[in-house]
């Protein structure tokens, strides 16, 4: 996602597609793309995922997603991770091992039970 401005530039180019055609169909400024693509700006998720539909971009693999089952809490979820520092990222991989520790617990339970 650091290069995710010049992926714009180089499928612009590919599609031959202007910046302005690209604006118009996510709804924002030309100078809006410009920042995007120069770095100026970050790119909000929501607009992520529809500059990928519109350049037919893999979204999934820009975020190191390859099943392609994602629903939208899930999105959210790597949306929000993004703005986590690094012991912030460890935290909550942790508490989700220890919610699936739970689960699992859980479910283990209930099957030795029947």
């Amino acid at each position: 996602m650091e290069n995710f401005g010049e992926l714009i530039r180089q499928r612009l180019k590919e599609l031959n597609m202007t910046q302005s055609k690209l604006a118009y169909k996510l709804g924002v400024s030309k100078s809006q793309i410009s920042h995007y693509i120069s770095g100026h700006n970050e790119v909000p998720f929501q607009n992520v995922a529809k500059i990928c539909k519109i350049l037919n971009l893999n979204l999934n693999k820009l975020y190191g997603i390859y099943d392609g089952s994602m629903n939208d809490d899930e999105m959210r979820m790597v949306e929000l991770m993004r703005y986590l520092n690094e012991a912030n990222r460890q935290e909550l991989a942790d508490y989700m091992n220890y919610l699936l520790y739970k689960q699992r617990e859980k479910n283990d339970f209930h099957q030795n039970k029947k």
